[in-house]
Parts: structure tokens; sequence; C-alpha cells
């Protein structure tokens, strides 16, 4: 009795995750807003591990910046 299948599946679902929304970036790069609200959504979705989800948002940050998006 351990957790490592429930491990697996969750980190399974975090890899598609990523990967999805890695491919839907890439399909959106000259699209900004598409572009943040997708690296928001990967944002909520590593509520959990704060350091990925601190990456993801001044990832954001950054692409605000850039577009003078500064209220963002």
């Amino acid at each position: 009795n351990t957790t490592f299948p429930a491990d697996v599946k969750d980190l399974t679902k975090r890899i598609r995750t990523v990967l999805m929304a890695t491919s839907q970036m890439k399909e959106h790069e000259k699209d900004p807003e598409m572009l943040v609200d997708l690296q928001y959504s990967l944002a909520n979705s590593y509520a959990s591990t704060p350091e990925l989800r601190r990456t993801w948002l001044e990832s954001m940050a950054k692409i605000h910046v850039r577009n003078g998006d500064l209220s963002e």
C-alpha cells in the first residue's frame, strides 16, 4: 500500500498538461493575449508547486512589460 501509483498518475497528468500547453503556446506565439491566458492556466495548474507557478507568472509579467500592458 503505497502512493506510488497515484503519484505516477499525477506526474503523467502534469507532463501531459505541460506538453499540451507548450504546443498551444507555440500556436499562439503571435497572439500575446492568448499566450498569457495559456501561461496563466499553466501557472494555476502548479498551485501546489510555488517555484514553478512563480516561473510561469514571471514569464507572463515579461510579456506584459514587453507589450506595454503595465496594468496587467
